[in-house]
């Protein structure tokens, strides 16, 4: 069916959710049956128990609107101005900050759900950060999230989440967040007018927004208030939207106020009048968006949603049956030996996982020095650039933008090398445990394709090793390296000079004669990334590999336990879990089926 369509089709909404809980019945039957349980084995029954009660959460689950961004983004803020009344908390510590998820009800309430599955009822008043602080510090275990119940129209059939930001102090909340981003229907990315899409941001949609393939996605520039004209508030909003098409090329950019909403409807002064009536509209364009984008279109997407989280379960667990039946084709001898090996009884396997390492680390050391190369060359290119500036620009122009300006294109050089070389890095990676497999496969006792797989299953590179390599904290280059501040106080420290003047000449002369300081610290910072990349792209393969040694464990065992049992052959137990892979594969088609216009 061509696109035109396929965009005029009309999908029955109750049959597709049918066809979902069809799957999530055949993996429960599966996983109950006597006879199919012992073929699969302990560790696959769990995944498949949780796959299964997965489901049919998602199918009853209300639609599941995500706000994520960095700390002290406006988050909060945002929510608090969609329903026109504060009751998220805003005024939060890294240290004290909670997931949220609000939601509609008759009455308002708060509540507070702990670790150990205890909830506690909270007052308004205990949503408030000194409050929050001294309750977490009471708690018999600590608070997994806060469940606020309001009676806003916005919430009928739609739960806002309010996710902490990323960075170090986050780590604590880095699992959960991911949690929710993945049960999310559609996400609002919230970043700041401060500092437009960082790296690290950059880097989280890249690396956790971009593989969930969410249908809807909005990007707010938020605190828009914080900028002196619309001219900048503009300047700024292109600059972002240029940067995340670079990630998601059709989704939207607005650059807005929260706290200038919130006050409008509170009927309180707004924070930058000359700017309410832009800031207003801005808004309201944010909303129209909200509106028909994502709020008139929620059943097609939570559809959408459904569907994916169906398949790709469905798509793991046809690849764990593939791995036990290739191990199967191996002897019970066989398959001891191949045990030994991956439980590090043989140390060929360590010695070869140790060369592929360095390797990669050696690899890593030339392309810093490439980098530096490059981050030379464009220093040299960005001084020309100033000096031609030099004695035209204003100086008004010059004190509003220029260290905002300099800061900036040295940060995105960076993030320019590092990005070029993280696709370098990536595929370097799935070349070294290709080639691990195939020397395995050379050095194979019975050099099958049958026993390799059993030994390293699906050890190509796949979107799941893409996002667990480049979800990691070597990306927080922002915080941990400080370019912004380095460069910031580099040109901060020439500007306090007292041979500085007002004339746009001394503006500019005391960065140009300072120029090769402020590279020092450039290429210091340069190198620090470098080292922190390389040690995490080490770490990061080996994880990746060990991960893979155990799946592979998994199912060499099974597969020794199901050839131990007592009058059980093996070509029969292969032939069995093939009807179960089949019937698997037949679940799919039913849910593309149910998708697409017959």
């Amino acid at each position: 069916m061509d696109d035109y369509l396929r965009d005029r089709s009309i999908i029955d909404f109750d049959d597709l959710k049918e066809t979902i809980r069809q799957t999530a019945d055949a993996l429960q039957r599966l996983r109950l049956d006597r006879h199919s349980s012992k073929l699969l084995g302990e560790t696959v029954l769990k995944k498949m128990e949780i796959y299964e009660k997965s489901l049919r959460r998602r199918l009853t689950e209300p639609f599941h609107l995500v706000l994520a961004g960095d700390f002290k983004r406006g988050k909060s803020t945002l929510i608090n101005a969609l329903l026109g009344k504060n009751i998220v908390p805003t005024a939060v510590t890294p240290e004290t900050v909670t997931i949220n998820e609000i939601f509609y009800g008759t009455e308002p309430s708060c509540e507070a759900v702990l670790e150990n599955g205890r909830r506690l009822r909270l007052t308004p008043s205990e949503l408030k950060r000194e409050a929050l602080e001294e309750l977490s510090g009471r708690l018999p275990s600590p608070i997994r999230c806060i469940q606020i119940r309001e009676s806003s129209e916005f919430l009928r059939d739609v739960t806002l989440v309010d996710t902490p930001g990323a960075g170090d102090l986050m780590k604590a909340f880095d699992d959960r967040a991911a949690e929710y981003l993945a049960g999310a229907d559609a996400v609002i990315y919230v970043v700041s007018a401060r500092s437009p899409l960082s790296l690290t941001e950059q880097a989280f949609l890249s690396s956790a927004v971009l593989p969930q393939s969410f249908a809807r996605i909005l990007v707010t520039v938020n605190m828009a208030d914080c900028l002196e004209t619309t001219e900048d508030i503009e300047k700024v909003l292109n600059l972002t939207a240029e940067r995340v098409r670079d990630i998601f090329p059709d989704t939207r950019v607005f650059a807005i106020s929260a706290l200038d909403e919130l006050c409008r409807r509170l009927e309180k002064p707004r924070p930058v009048p000359e700017l309410a009536e832009y800031l207003e509209n801005s808004f309201f364009a944010f909303e129209d968006a909200l509106q028909n984008d994502i709020l008139l279109q929620k059943e097609v997407i939570h559809s959408e949603r459904c569907v994916h989280m169906a398949e790709s379960i469905l798509l793991d667990m046809e690849a764990r049956i593939r791995r036990l039946q290739d191990a199967l084709l191996s002897g019970v001898e066989r398959l001891a030996r191949q045990e030994d090996e991956l439980k590090g009884e043989n140390t060929r396997l360590t010695d070869d996982i140790e060369r592929q390492k360095q390797e990669l680390s050696k690899a890593i050391d030339a392309m810093e020095l490439e980098a530096e190369s490059w981050m030379l060359g464009f220093l040299s290119r960005l001084k020309a650039e100033i000096r031609s500036i030099h004695g035209t620009a204003e100086t008004s122009e010059l004190e509003r933008h220029f260290q905002f300006y300099l800061s900036d294109t040295v940060r995105q050089a960076l993030s320019a090398c590092i990005s070029r070389h993280q696709a370098d890095i990536a595929d370097r990676v799935q070349q070294s445990l290709s080639q691990l497999t195939q020397q395995l496969a050379a050095e194979a006792a019975a050099g099958t394709e049958a026993e390799v797989n059993a030994v390293l299953p699906d050890v190509l590179w796949t979107g799941a090793d893409t996002v667990m390599f480049f979800a990691s904290d070597f990306l927080r280059l922002d915080e941990e390296l400080g370019l912004l501040y380095v460069v910031g106080q580099a040109i901060a420290g020439f500007f306090r000079q007292g041979s500085l003047k007002k004339r746009q000449k001394d503006y500019l002369e005391p960065v140009l004669s300072g120029f090769d300081s402020i590279s020092i610290e450039i290429l210091r910072s340069l190198k620090a990334a470098y080292e922190k990349l390389k040690k995490t792209s080490v770490d990061r393969m080996d994880e990746i590999f060990q991960a893979r040694i155990r799946s592979s464990l998994e199912s060499i065992r099974q597969a020794r336990t199901i050839l131990e049992q007592e009058g059980l052959k093996r070509e029969d137990a292969s032939s069995e879990l093939e009807d179960i892979r089949t019937m698997l594969a037949g679940l799919r088609e039913n849910l593309t089926d149910a998708y697409s216009t017959q």
